[in-house]
């Protein structure tokens, strides 16, 4: 990668900044993976410009800036990043960078959803489930938690289950909901924990 990045070519550039960021094959350095994420990322990466964004987000070799974050999760998404579509709708949905807006955090995971973004599959269940940017509907809910635990996505095993052991948007199924925080806990789901210390109890 190094020898790649040293000749220009963006894509090393970009893969040269994540191996900085995660110490592989060299040592961690976060504000080298930033510089590198940001060559790359002015030079139209859109990996590196979904990167970059998450530096800022996160303070990662610079300073924290959750306004830089949007605008550059908006970027990368408008270039159908899915991963900065979903979250792009993750900011409307908490105000990081943005004002909130429910609507638009709900629109943001539907369209992440249906190009198979796991988290967005959950997150999208949520706002089903919670009516959150679209009218309340359990069973849509309870269908997009099942599409999510299918995939492994831990959370969504853990809302499944309840969805199991309350009854929404299904019929209750207790053994169900034990299965599913058991196996949401195994993977350290700590909410799925808590539930399934209940269901001993």
């Amino acid at each position: 990668y190094k020898e790649a990045a040293e000749k220009g070519q963006i894509n090393a550039i970009r893969d040269f900044g994540h191996c900085y960021l995660n110490g592989i094959g060299i040592e961690k350095n976060e504000n080298k993976a930033f510089e590198l994420y940001k060559e790359a990322a002015e030079k139209g990466q859109i990996d590196a410009i979904y990167d970059l964004g998450y530096c800022y987000l996160n303070g990662i070799g610079t300073e924290k800036n959750e306004i830089k974050a949007f605008e550059l999760y908006n970027e990368a998404a408008e270039k159908d990043h899915i991963d900065a579509i979903y979250d792009l709708g993750y900011c409307y949905q908490n105000g990081i960078g943005t004002e909130k807006n429910k609507i638009k955090a709900f629109e943001l995971y539907k369209e992440a959803a249906e190009k198979g973004q796991i988290d967005a599959i959950y997150d999208l269940g949520y706002c089903y489930q919670k009516g959150f940017g679209i009218e309340k509907n359990e069973i849509k809910a309870f269908e997009l938690y099942q599409k999510a635990a299918k995939e492994d996505q831990i959370v969504a095993m853990c809302h499944l289950g309840y969805c199991y052991r309350s009854g929404i948007g299904t019929e209750k199924n207790e053994i169900k909901a034990f299965e599913l925080y058991k196996k949401a806990a195994e993977k350290g789901q700590i909410d799925a924990m808590y539930e399934l210390g209940y269901c001993y109890q």
